[in-house]
């Protein structure tokens, strides 16, 4: 997505800022603290099981109050003991997780060259999955093999009984079938809503799900509050972490302008790029001209947020990898004095949009159970 919803965010970010995590709540309730404090287990517990040592070092909490958080979320059925870990001495520590099986979700990924539906479970884990090219005539046919696929894949065993509660859905930020993100995000939502009436449809761009994806398990996993995730692929996309939440804006800075001619990596270079890439490795003047002539603009204008952000971390996803160090150098060159930037460690197995949805789905279906 080209960059033209800045002057929205400069705008909006006190507004950010002061509904970020960091800020400082006088009186809140007891009853409301630990509300969050469940909320902060399974945020911990849905990275990786964990014992009430690490769990207590990590939230800052003292044993006696990690327990009773922890003995709520196991009558509500949402953690269960997984098991005894080894210890040299004493008592060995128990292990706690969570129960898979106390509820579904369901995740749909678009993306320019396929589809992805999967159900999982609590932990995340893949129970039923359905993968297609997108070789779809239209956004219509697409969605209606979406909806169909969401309706048999539930078929499956583990999944036939059980309530679903949420749908996340990704749309790529540069156009689908000719529309930008606002308007293909509306058709996806109308036609999940039509189709499951009962069920809480959420629409997203594929790079927000990404940003999601690697602040939980990727090169942002460890306690970033602020940074920034770049995808040069087709046309600029980029996903903002404020205050450790993933900032939208209106329309979640979504958005397409026609007048930008940046067609991205990809749509610059086409057959050619894996080519240029390796030359571009190899430090050729050609290929180092092209490459930084192509993104120059891109990257100076990202820096320039990060600058007045005071943003510092930066990761790009995507193709931009094969450009290997010698462009997070020139990145960091663009980006200002502190900068640091890092490649994407998500996308190995499934794509990490997938990743980042199947964590939102878990999440806030956990909300609801915690509710009951």
């Amino acid at each position: 997505m080209p960059y033209t919803n800045f002057e929205t965010l400069f705008d909006k970010y006190s507004v950010a800022r002061y509904n970020s995590t960091d800020m400082e709540i006088y009186g809140k309730k007891q009853i409301d603290i630990r509300e969050d404090n469940k909320s902060a287990v399974i945020d911990i517990l849905l990275q990786r099981e964990s014992t009430m040592p690490q769990m207590s070092e990590q939230l800052k909490l003292s044993h006696t109050a990690l327990a009773k958080v922890i003995n709520e979320l196991r009558q509500k059925n949402v953690v269960m003991l997984s098991e005894f870990r080894d210890s040299s001495a004493g008592r060995p520590p128990k292990l706690y997780g969570v129960n898979g099986d106390c509820a579904i979700a369901c995740s749909v990924i678009v993306m320019k060259k396929a589809v992805y539906v999967y159900y999982v479970d609590m932990r995340g884990f893949q129970v039923n999955k359905s993968e297609c090219e997108n070789k779809f005539a239209s956004l219509g046919d697409l969605l209606d093999y979406a909806a169909a696929q969401v309706k048999t894949l539930k078929q499956h065993p583990r999944l036939s009984g059980k309530i679903l509660k949420n749908i996340y859905v990704g749309v790529p930020s540069a156009p689908l079938f000719g529309m930008p993100f606002v308007q293909a995000g509306q058709a996806v939502s109308e036609k999940f809503e039509r189709e499951f009436p009962l069920v809480r449809t959420v629409t997203r761009r594929n790079i927000d799900y990404e940003m999601v994806a690697e602040s939980k398990y990727g090169a942002l996993n460890r306690g970033t509050k602020n940074a920034v995730l770049l995808n040069l692929d087709d046309y600029a996309c980029a996903s903002f972490m404020l205050g450790g939440g993933v900032y939208c804006g209106d329309n979640g800075m979504q958005g397409y302008d026609p007048a930008n001619s940046f067609e991205g990596l990809c749509g610059a270079f086409e057959d050619e790029y894996n080519s240029i890439a390796q030359s571009y490795r190899s430090g050729d003047v050609k290929a180092v001209e092209a490459v930084r002539g192509c993104v120059e603009r891109e990257i100076e204008r990202v820096g320039s947020i990060m600058r007045f952000l005071d943003i510092s971390e930066a990761v790009l996803s995507g193709k931009a990898a094969l450009l290997g160090d010698g462009f997070l150098k020139y990145c960091e060159s663009k980006f200002g004095e502190r900068a640091r930037v890092r490649y994407s460690a998500m996308g190995k197995d499934v794509p990490s949009a997938l990743s980042g949805a199947v964590w939102q789905a878990t999440y806030s279906t956990l909300q609801e159970v915690m509710m009951r």
